[in-house]
């Protein structure tokens, strides 16, 4: 008797329990080196985040006019399942974990700041140091709900728990977008660091954008997190992690954003996302949307909209 092949929407259940758990949890279970060597090799499945891979390679093509090449897409779907992972690695491992699998470059200021990064590579365990030189940190995140996911149980509930992870390794509570002002300066008031991402897209943050570059074209990026850090009279300072694609090895590289005028300090955070794009293109996570940040879509949207 032939099994009956499983319903599409079983099939697609399997996928995500796959995806979004029982991979990245395995990342509980096992030393760092050998678990990186296997999602090294599970990224070279081109059936492994399947719909990820063709949304990325949409917004690339929009881009740059050509479709990534297969390595691309594998140290993409790896950038993915590392950033997954990481929820689960920073909920089983002390700081010894951090010690010797990352280096730092750099160092953050003594008392509260604004932390600034990208959705670059895997963020998680910049928290855990944070966290480690005696520093609080609350991470700023919009609001989500089971509907943000599609009603997709699992992947909104994995999204839960590393909010939950997210809130361990910093050990503050996070802050949510709309109206979180009062929130944030009564962060800064106990000595808490806020922490957030600049590269959001135009939905997410339509007011206070400002020019910057782009793919070598004009953009926006929206000044928020700097134009709060400079009203409260605390540091901006910049931030990226990023994995070796041979080792696993992490590297945190920390940057004081210099002072100036809102425009200088875009210009500064647009170099150092360029160069991180440049240098590891498959790092970033928005190149679904990469198109959205350019100010001439900006400007058609806009019209379409009018």
């Amino acid at each position: 008797m032939k099994r009956r092949p499983l319903l599409p929407s079983a099939k697609a259940s399997l996928r995500r329990l796959i995806e979004h758990l029982l991979i990245p949890g395995a990342g509980a279970l096992l030393p760092w080196p050998l678990y990186f060597r296997g999602l090294s090799r599970l990224a070279s499945n081109p059936r492994l985040l399947f719909q990820e891979c063709a949304a990325a390679s949409e917004g690339y093509r929009a881009i740059f006019g050509i479709t990534p090449n297969s390595e691309w897409l594998r140290r993409y779907r790896l950038t993915i399942l590392i950033d997954r992972a990481d929820a689960f690695i920073s909920a089983t491992r002390s700081d010894r974990w951090l010690e010797k699998h990352v280096t730092i470059t750099g160092a953050w200021p003594t008392g509260p700041f604004v932390g600034i990064t990208f959705h670059f590579g895997a963020g998680m365990w910049s928290l855990r140091h944070i966290r480690s030189t005696g520093l609080r940190a609350a991470f700023l995140s919009i609001r989500f709900s089971l509907a943000s996911f599609g009603n997709k149980l699992i992947p909104y509930w994995i999204a839960r728990f590393r909010m939950h992870e997210v809130r361990q390794a910093g050990n503050a509570p996070v802050i949510y977008t709309g109206g979180s002002i009062k929130s944030i300066r009564k962060a800064f008031e106990q000595g808490i660091c806020v922490i957030g991402l600049i590269d959001v897209p135009p939905h997410q943050a339509e007011k206070g954008r400002l020019g910057m570059t782009l793919f070598g074209r004009p953009a926006a990026l929206p000044s928020g997190l700097l134009e709060i850090a400079a009203t409260e009279d605390v540091p901006a300072t910049a931030f990226l992690m990023s994995v070796d694609w041979r080792t696993g090895k992490r590297t945190l590289d920390i940057f004081p954003v210099p002072p100036g005028s809102p425009s200088e300090q875009i210009g500064f955070m647009s170099t150092l996302l360029n160069d991180a794009i440049t240098e590891k293109p498959e790092a970033w996570h928005l190149w679904l949307c990469a198109h959205c940040f350019l100010t001439h879509q900006l400007a058609t949207n806009a019209l379409d909209h009018n």
